[in-house]
């Protein structure tokens, strides 16, 4: 209800990070599960018209995402899985560097790998999403404005973290 009343028409909901598939699939059965329960105040978001449907019923969309690519397990057909369970964010990596990518701790931004290049042009065949964010604060983990306009120049989604000020006080 703290969402709601707040003003919140949607969330990411970091599903899995480190998980393994079998560990991911039960978090996400558990997660549908709860939010069936909850069907009054908040539903499952499976595309952008969904967070409009949100709005409009005046409940909290719920984003399923990944902060890593761990549960893909290395198999370049399970994004196409997950989206079709409702996972509609997969983040290269976190923190560390990991099969796809380098990350905003490393000491040098190696970009993606060979199997991060593939899982990209794969989730943009089958899962494509754009959209244009801002950062409400100047973070290590954000773009700036001009990367994020290339991006969007070259239609391609761009996840980004933020941190609302309040949180902060």
């Amino acid at each position: 209800m703290k969402l709601l009343n707040g003003g919140v028409t949607a969330i990411n909901y970091t599903i899995a990070m480190n998980h393994n598939k079998s560990e991911t699939i039960k978090r996400i059965l558990d997660l549908k599960d709860l939010v069936k329960e909850n069907g009054d105040v908040s539903m499952l978001v499976k595309s952008s018209g969904y967070i409009y449907k949100a709005k409009r019923e005046g409940k909290v969309g719920i984003i399923l995402g990944f902060q890593n690519v761990t549960p893909l397990e290395g198999d370049l057909r399970m994004p196409r899985l997950y989206k079709d369970i409702g996972v509609n964010i997969i983040q290269l990596s976190y923190h560390f560097r990991n099969i796809a990518a380098a990350s905003c701790k490393e000491r040098t931004d190696a970009g993606l790998s060979d199997w991060g290049i593939e899982l990209v042009k794969e989730v943009n065949n089958h899962n494509s999403v754009s959209f244009k964010p801002c950062a409400l604060l100047d973070t290590y983990q954000n773009k700036s404005d001009e990367e994020i306009e290339a991006l969007a120049k070259k239609r391609r989604g761009y996840w980004y973290n933020s941190i609302c000020k309040d949180a902060l006080q």
